[in-house]
């Protein structure tokens, strides 16, 4: 049994149909950084009027997570913990990281070098160091994949069952969970962004991108601990 199927379970008496259930909420950055991939000459117009309306339930998302952080988790899976959130009207499930109060607080350290194909490009202007976090784009003509290491009391996913799928996984030796996820625009584009992500014990790392979870794989592979 997927995630996905223990979440449509616990839902099923509050979604009569599984249309009505409500659409996943990507954080601004990663909403940004996409964009700059695949709108490089910017946003369609029934995106940009939206803008606007998206900060507002940023800002709600973030008051209702502060709220449901101390609240009792549903589920355990893949080595993390989820707890259901109510948003804008909805529930959503959030995705938090286990033992996160041991872990350091900023990024004393990249964890791991990436071997990138050689047809990748790194996007530099999409690239940082934080202080909670390093981000790195690559992309090759229209698609793109991301690798990320973020501080595990940093790390919030607000996934929807109907839009994801999470299936557990093994990576370099830690628990880890595969996720796929549909992406609907307002202008009608959609794509799928297939992912893998693990808590190493100090960090939380993810790899995820427009390419085949197949070369996901081989990219998480490649990559090599500092």
């Amino acid at each position: 049994m997927t995630l996905k199927n223990v979440l449509e379970e616990i839902c099923a008496e509050e979604y009569a149909l599984p249309e009505n259930a409500p659409r996943h909420r990507f954080s601004r950055k990663h909403r940004r950084a996409v964009n700059k991939i695949l709108y490089p000459n910017g946003l369609p117009k029934t995106e940009r009027k939206l803008k606007l309306k998206r900060r507002v339930l940023v800002i709600t998302a973030v008051v209702v997570l502060a709220v449901i952080t101390g609240a009792a988790y549903i589920i355990r899976y893949g080595g993390f913990r989820f707890s259901k959130g109510r948003i804008d009207g909805y529930d959503y499930f959030v995705m938090l990281t286990e033992n996160a109060a041991t872990a350091p607080k900023t990024i004393e350290k990249i964890c791991y070098e990436y071997n990138v194909p050689e047809k990748y490009q790194r996007r530099d202007s999409l690239c940082h160091v934080s202080e909670d976090d390093a981000y790195e784009v690559y992309v090759d003509k229209n698609v793109f994949f991301f690798v990320w290491q973020i501080t595990k009391s940093t790390f919030v996913n607000v996934i929807q069952p109907d839009q994801d799928e999470c299936t557990p996984i093994e990576v370099k030796g830690y628990n880890g969970l595969l996720v796929v996820t549909t992406i609907d625009y307002d202008n009608g584009d959609k794509f799928i962004e297939n992912g893998v992500l693990w808590d190493c014990g100090e960090y939380i790392h993810m790899v995820s991108g427009t390419v085949s979870m197949e070369e996901i794989m081989s990219i998480v592979d490649g990559m090599t601990e500092n």
